[in-house]
């Protein structure tokens, strides 16, 4: 059972676990009824962890990967990503709300937005996080509306539903530019080779500048 670990002898609380990862990792939300009501965003690893405090302001996971970031929909109706202790607004493509559905161990995110599907993913040129509007990436003839970007595996191939002249109906879409990601050490960089681009992947305003984690510096093969 993932239950908080302060829980008071006959409490009344409820929970509900809304993501999982490969690793066996969960995340969700628990409402804590007595003696006092708070709601909170949860992770669970083996032991259960409190990523949001109060009930003022929370988010409902719909998506995690296996480095255990997490994304979703928070209080104020905004697209969401956890990551390593912090919750980051992904934008939004000109309406007040958007969701976030489910992200790939690349860290693409993937949701709706002013009723249209986005894809979310770091800029390897800047290294900042930008939402694209999955319509824009089809054919203006295709006859095809993408409404929301629900899934999205390792290979980028994105599933949702939109409308076309049939009606509501599912969509598949597949990568036709193939990108290989690779992490490498700061001192091995191949800055002399004009078919690699140096990114860094990181967070609007999160950036550390001393932070040469292999895991934060990247490659990107255009």
């Amino acid at each position: 059972v993932l239950q908080p670990p302060d829980l008071r002898e006959n409490e009344l609380w409820t929970g509900f676990a809304t993501a999982i990862n490969n690793n066996g990792h969960a995340a969700g939300i628990i409402n804590r009824q007595s003696p006092n009501f708070e709601t909170f965003t949860f992770f669970w690893n083996g032991s259960l962890i409190k990523l949001t405090q109060g009930s003022n302001y929370y988010f409902d996971p719909m998506g995690m990967n296996d480095l255990d970031e997490i994304c979703g929909i928070d209080t104020n109706q905004r697209a969401v990503l956890w990551r390593v202790g912090d919750v980051f607004d992904l934008g939004d493509l000109g309406g007040p709300t958007a969701i976030a559905y489910a992200i790939n161990n690349a860290t693409q995110v993937v949701g709706g937005s002013a009723g249209q599907a986005f894809l979310w993913q770091i800029n390897p040129e800047t290294g900042l996080g930008e939402m694209m509007n999955l319509n824009e990436t089809i054919p203006a003839d295709s006859g095809w509306f993408l409404a929301e970007a629900t899934g999205i595996n390792d290979a980028g191939q994105i599933a949702g539903w939109g409308i076309n002249p049939e009606g509501q109906r599912g969509f598949l879409l597949s990568p036709t530019l193939q990108v290989e990601w690779k992490a490498v050490d700061q001192n091995n960089l191949i800055d002399d080779n004009p078919n690699w681009n140096e990114g860094k992947r990181y967070f609007p305003d999160k950036a550390s500048a001393s932070d040469q984690s292999p895991r934060n510096k990247v490659k990107v093969k255009v």
